[in-house]
């Protein structure tokens, strides 16, 4: 059994959460205990408790590990999304951003559905940290919204991208469970293709009509 001094707390902290990742790569968190997790880095179950204070707490910075992951693919998704002729930038954006999320959840089915999982203990609230996290996700998407209807407002605009993210991210959860029931000529990223554009093309008109 390795001693508590063989790493400093961060390090012990992050060698803890990459070897759930690890975990996630082949098999669901619930098949995961303290136990075998302690066992599997070499420290007892007493010392990640002492650390991360619970065991849903090590959870909950699992999950915002995640978050990150998401965020730094989703931005980098934002950065090289090819020009589209056929549509605004704006919304080859989005739809860019929203194949990405897709790609994400099928590469990552565990991981990914671990954040939507995970709850809370009742007396436990979220970290800012984490609603920051969640924040900025959203702030990816908001501006391009805002790019497409300039005349929407604050409150149409959130409404729009937690429309989007709910149906994509719906998407995604048939996708990965094999529920979509489509030919297998037409994709995952076709449906995302075609709600999106569709929802966008709506939103955007409706906006218009709003503020006339």
């Amino acid at each position: 059994m390795a001693r508590r001094t063989d790493h400093s707390p961060e390090q012990l902290k992050q060698l803890t959460i990459d070897a759930v990742i690890q975990f996630m790569a082949q098999q669901p968190i619930n098949q995961l205990s303290l136990r075998a997790l302690a066992k599997t880095i070499g420290y007892s179950p007493g010392t990640l408790i002492n650390l991360f204070n619970s065991y849903n707490n090590l959870l909950l910075q699992v999950s915002g590990f995640t978050l990150s992951q998401i965020g730094q693919q989703l931005s980098a998704a934002l950065t090289n999304a090819p020009l589209d002729t056929k549509q605004p930038t704006a919304s080859s954006h989005i739809v860019a951003i929203a194949k990405c999320y897709l790609h994400y959840a099928q590469q990552t089915p565990y991981q990914w559905q671990q954040v939507f999982e995970h709850r809370l203990d009742p007396d436990q609230q979220m970290p800012a940290s984490h609603q920051q996290q969640i924040t900025e996700l959203f702030q990816l998407l908001e501006p391009l919204l805002a790019q497409l209807a300039p005349q929407a407002s604050s409150i149409e605009i959130t409404v729009a991208s937690r429309t989007l993210w709910a149906s994509v991210h719906g998407i995604c959860v048939m996708s990965i469970e094999d529920k979509l029931f489509t030919p297998v000529t037409i994709t995952s990223e076709d449906l995302i293709d075609s709600l999106v554009t569709n929802y966008l093309t709506n939103w955007v008109s409706q906006t218009r009509l709003a503020h006339r």
